[in-house]
Formats: structure tokens, C-alpha cells, sequence
């Protein structure tokens, strides 16, 4: 199934080695998670079900503020974009961290950060730390003329899993989750990978790529859209880690199951 957009996608792989190429030159490391750090898991076994996105998501080796952003991060990933042929600019700053925007002319790309709030990372310092020294290096792009900048890090697939948990209970306790998401989801906190690893995939992801395209359509930031976009980050997350819990099954993917009991420990999953 081809869908904009997938790690396979060249501007994908561009965005990431910018990340990449920040990560050399710089004192502040972007890990990615979330739905692309799925996909770098799953690309090698799974290709043909890896869920189309335009973003990345990134979380820092420390804390950063506005100077780090603008001083240096941005400004490396501007430059290697720009060199690429990409026209680049900045999105929105929220209270959770940075955009920028890569534009290919044809459709735009989204490299997020996650600028850790000093507090939040002090709080949670022994989760985050772990997080950031177990993540796992991937090759970007298998291309022979690619010469550099061309590795990233990712959390494993753990604490991918984990930190979609977290999200899923947000949005389960604002109540948008249905009564199959909710069944899956206590699936999930039984630990039945198997169970989540016999759905039929291709049927779920010609869904959400249907759900997305109607999603679209919609005003922004109006209630429907708000209720629609809720039920369609549940179903996206459980998407992905029945995906991952089927690399786990078929043995394609590392997974520590004491490691993952810590990690659900960290997060109080089962209070």
C-alpha cells in the first residue's frame, strides 16, 4: 500500500538525516519515537503495513529551551535541508516544544520537538535518562551515494509502546474511546500480544488512512474535529503497537519483557 508519507519516502529520510546531521554537529541529541520510530522497527519484516504520517516526532538528550532551538538545533537542520533542495520554515511553538516545516514543493513534512520543560524532565529524570541511554541506532537510507548523516536513534520498542500507553489513557479518561479501542485496549493491559497481533492489518490500515482523508476535510479546531481527532490518535496507537506486538510475536523484533514490566512501572500503568 503506498500513502504519503513512510520512512521509505525520500523526504522522510531527508528530514531524518537533517536530524541526524544536527545530532553530529551539536551537544544535544534528537531521539525519535512515536509512530516513525515504529516504522524503523518495522520497515525490514513489515513494510507493506507501515502507517503513513507527515511527522516526526523527537525528544532531546537534555531539556532545551528557546536559545538551543533557534542558536543551533534549528539552524543545523535549516542548513541541511536548504542544501538538499528543501524550502524550510518555522512552524508552531507550543508550550511542549518546536515545529519546523519542510516543503518539497508537492506536500510538507513535520519535524517535531519535544523541548522537555526543565520541571517535567527533573521529575521523570531516571525514566527519561533510561529512555535516551536504551534507544537504538538505525541506518537511515540504504542508498550507496549516501555518505553521511545518515544514522539515527530510536527508543526501543518498550518504551515506543509505553509512551503510547501513556496517551491512551489521556484519551481514554476524555472519554472518546469506543468500545472496541476499549477492548483492545485491556487487551493490552493484560499483555496479550498475540491477541493484538491477529487483527487484520491491511483491512485497519485502509481505515485510517480513510479516517485521515475525512479528518481532512473538516474545519480545524472545531468540536467535530476535536472529537475526530481524539478517536483517531486511539486508533493510530493501537494500530501501532499491534504492529509491534506482532514483531514481538513472530520474533522479528527484540523485546525484554522485565524491561517493558520496568518501564510500565515508571509510569504506574496498573494504579
Amino acid at each position: 500500500m503506498s500513502e504519503k508519507y513512510t520512512v521509505n519516502d525520500k523526504l522522510v529520510q531527508d528530514s531524518l538525516r537533517a536530524i541526524s546531521f544536527s545530532n553530529s554537529i551539536s551537544n544535544i541529541e534528537l531521539i525519535l519515537v512515536g509512530g516513525m520510530a515504529s516504522q524503523l522497527h518495522l520497515r525490514k519484516d513489515y513494510g507493506d503495513f507501515l502507517r503513513p504520517t507527515h511527522d516526526v516526532d523527537t525528544v532531546p538528550s537534555r531539556p532545551i529551551v528557546s536559545h538551543d532551538f533557534k542558536g543551533s538545533l534549528r539552524e543545523h537542520m535549516f542548513a541541511f535541508l536548504q542544501n538538499e533542495g528543501y524550502k524550510t520554515t518555522n512552524g508552531k511553538k507550543t508550550r511542549y516544544g518546536f515545529e519546523l516545516i519542510i516543503n518539497d514543493q508537492n506536500d510538507i513534512f513535520f519535524i517535531h520537538l519535544n523541548k522537555y520543560p526543565k520541571s517535567i524532565y527533573e521529575k521523570n529524570k531516571k525514566t527519561k535518562d533510561r529512555e535516551a541511554e536504551n534507544a537504538v541506532e538505525f541506518e537511515i537510507s540504504s542508498a550507496e551515494n549516501i555518505k553521511y548523516s545518515n544514522r539515527v536513534r530510536a527508543f526501543r520498542v518498550e518504551d515506543i509502546i509505553t509512551n503510547k500507553i501513556i496517551r491512551l489513557k489521556k484519551l481514554e479518561s476524555h472519554r472518546v474511546m469506543g468500545p472496541s479501542e476499549r477492548e483492545n485496549f485491556n487487551i493490552l493491559k493484560m499483555e496479550r500480544f498475540d491477541n493484538l497481533a491477529n487483527i487484520n492489518f491491511n483491512d485497519y490500515l485502509v481505515k485510517l488512512i480513510e479516517e485521515r482523508a475525512e479528518m481532512q476535510k473538516i474545519a480545524y479546531d472545531t468540536e467535530k474535529f476535536n472529537n475526530k481527532i481524539g478517536t483517531y490518535k486511539i486508533r493510530k496507537d493501537l494500530y501501532d503497537i499491534s504492529l509491534l506486538a506482532k514483531g514481538v510475536v513472530d520474533k522479528k523484533l527484540t523485546f525484554d519483557q522485565q524491561y517493558y514490566k520496568n518501564a510500565l512501572s515508571d509510569i504506574k500503568f496498573f494504579n
